[in-house]
């Protein structure tokens, strides 16, 4: 089972923000993805009292939401801070409180509930997945897409088990702004792909800063890790909250770990 030994991952720590909105009024024909939505609150509320920072991430809490919500729904969203202070937060805080409260905040989502601000941990994730097998199968989920490059070949045959920890790896390195050293061989790993495994390109807006439509492409669907994956649960379990990916904008690269994997 996984375990919380010492590790690279032991010292780092971020705040979050659970925010229920509810959509009090849907527009006619505008079908933009919600990540888009939300992407601008967070984007809005961030600028009005400094530079937009990526490092401020977020995902919803219920994963059919992506793909969109009716009149009178609520939303549950947690907003993710790396590398800022409780007082940061806090007064993030009070700004989406004055944001939501203003026409353009308040036009079609009203802000119903957001919680203190809470401490998050690698050592509060590893409890939780305590129970987590480290050999065998693991099953990944993702939700949104996961950033990759995409050539006419066929994805399956391009993302391997070092590349897709690497990605992992990486975006933590992005959000901590630390060298963080952790080796990566890959070694006795196999990544294998569900039917359902594919590159989506349907995530589509357009832009009011660049001209022209942005895809918020990547990989969607069930991926399972088989072998021994013992020396890599960290950073499958932090990015479980993190998300995986260098694309910190717009909740790309969210996933859940399923286990028992499904049959």
């Amino acid at each position: 089972m996984a375990n919380s030994t010492t590790h690279p991952f032991e010292n780092l720590s971020w705040y979050r923000l659970r925010i229920t909105l509810l959509c009090i009024r849907m527009v006619p024909g505008y079908n933009t993805p919600p990540v888009r939505r939300f992407q601008s609150v967070v984007k809005d509320v961030t600028e009005s009292f400094g530079p937009e920072d990526h490092n401020i991430i977020f995902h919803l809490c219920n994963p059919r939401q992506y793909r969109g919500y009716r009149e009178n729904e609520q939303i549950c969203i947690e907003v993710l801070f790396c590398r800022h202070s409780l007082s940061y937060v806090t007064a993030w805080r009070r700004a989406l409180q004055h944001y939501m409260d203003a026409p353009k905040g308040g036009k079609n989502l009203r802000l119903l509930d957001c919680s203190a601000p809470e401490q998050r941990s690698y050592r509060m994730l590893a409890e939780r997945y305590a129970g987590l097998p480290v050999t065998g199968e693991l099953c990944i989920e993702f939700i949104t897409p996961l950033p990759v490059k995409h050539t006419k070949c066929d994805l399956r045959k391009f993302l391997e088990p070092t590349e897709f920890l690497e990605l992992l790896l990486n975006r933590f390195k992005l959000l901590f702004d630390k060298n963080i050293c952790y080796e990566i061989s890959g070694s006795g790993l196999h990544l294998r792909p569900c039917d359902h495994w594919h590159y989506d390109t349907r995530w589509k807006f357009e832009t009011k800063s660049q001209s022209g439509v942005k895809i918020l492409g990547g990989g969607i669907g069930k991926l399972y890790l088989c072998g021994n994956f013992e020396p890599y649960v960290p950073l499958l379990i932090l990015g479980s909250e993190l998300h995986c990916g260098g694309k910190r904008t717009f909740a790309q690269g969210v996933y859940r770990i399923i286990y028992p994997p499904p049959v």
